[in-house]
């Protein structure tokens, strides 16, 4: 289950929304003083788990089932207004919390999409893979607007900095590479492995740009990574 809380622009309500294995997605406007009734799959019509969820405090909700997959990964994004959602159905599906329906889905990527960021320097969304390239696209339109490649492995997580127009990356294989976000270059790569342990021992797979033991720290193109033994 992905869970995602945020405060919608206007009227400032507070919003949960929740995304499942089968790609449904559930979303539910609240009030401050909400409380949600119990319910049974068995009990009458309308009360069912794709039915809206009613309770005190409750303002509005809407089941709707925006992938057919896996849905990986639910962010809010605020310039856009919109919450997105990115599955292994190989789509990422941009949702209007106003109108509570669905409003594009981007089909760029040929495999399950693991993450993905929104650039604010380049108004650029970023979105990666089983693929191993991470694709760039315009949210609006939902045209292209070019690939980073360079990952020999799947990325499975994204970050950005807005500051300095990079979006980062990082490959099961734990590599994790900058990119300018306006020529598309790479402008680093950090491998933690060094060629002779790798022969040895095999790295183990990476899930998240940074781990509890490990603290990673980029400014500009040069780096500094440390972990603590």
């Amino acid at each position: 289950l992905v869970v995602a809380t945020f405060t919608e622009p206007a009227p400032g309500h507070q919003v949960l929304a929740m995304g499942d294995l089968g790609g449904v997605v559930r979303v539910v406007k609240l009030a401050k003083d909400f409380a949600l009734d119990t319910f049974s799959e068995s009990a009458a019509p309308g009360t069912g788990p794709g039915a809206p969820l009613r309770g005190r405090g409750v303002l509005a909700s809407a089941c709707d089932c925006l992938h057919t997959d896996w849905i990986v990964a639910a962010k809010w994004i605020d310039l856009l207004e919109l919450l997105v959602t990115c599955s292994l159905d190989a789509t990422v599906c941009l949702y209007d919390v106003h109108k509570l329906a669905p409003l594009r889905v981007f089909r760029g990527h040929r495999f399950g999409v693991r993450d993905f960021v929104w650039c604010h320097a380049t108004k650029f969304m970023a979105s990666c893979g089983t693929s191993r390239q991470v694709l760039m696209w315009d949210p609006y339109s939902l045209s292209s607007m070019g690939e980073l490649d360079g990952h020999v492995a799947p990325v499975v997580a994204l970050a950005v900095d807005d500051e300095r127009a990079r979006v980062i990356s990082v490959a099961l294989d734990k590599v994790i590479k900058c990119w300018c976000a306006r020529t598309l270059r790479c402008v680093q790569t950090l491998a933690p492995y060094c060629a002779a342990t790798t022969a040895r021992r095999p790295a183990p797979a990476a899930g998240a740009i940074a781990a509890p033991r490990a603290r990673l720290r980029l400014s500009g193109v040069g780096a500094r990574s440390s972990r603590r033994s």
